[in-house]
């Protein structure tokens, strides 16, 4: 849908999607009961994803759709 509705280049959806699974094997299985208990009570899920993704430069373009995602 992002490259569809001109979100996201064409060009740009491989290598979205590599990081996206990048991050999946990297930062979620790994850490996987974080994930699952997480609690929409008493965190907010931008800040798990800020914490998780923004500060590491191989997951760049991930961050940038990711951001425009929460934004909506």
């Amino acid at each position: 849908m992002l490259s569809e509705t001109n979100r996201v280049a064409d060009n740009e959806m491989d290598k979205l999607l590599q990081q996206y699974s990048e991050y999946i094997d990297d930062t979620v299985v790994p850490h996987a009961s974080e994930y699952s208990n997480f609690d929409i009570s008493t965190w907010r899920v931008v800040v798990l994803l800020f914490d998780t993704m923004a500060n590491n430069p191989s997951l760049c373009k991930l961050w940038t759709c990711v951001k425009a995602l929460l934004l909506l």
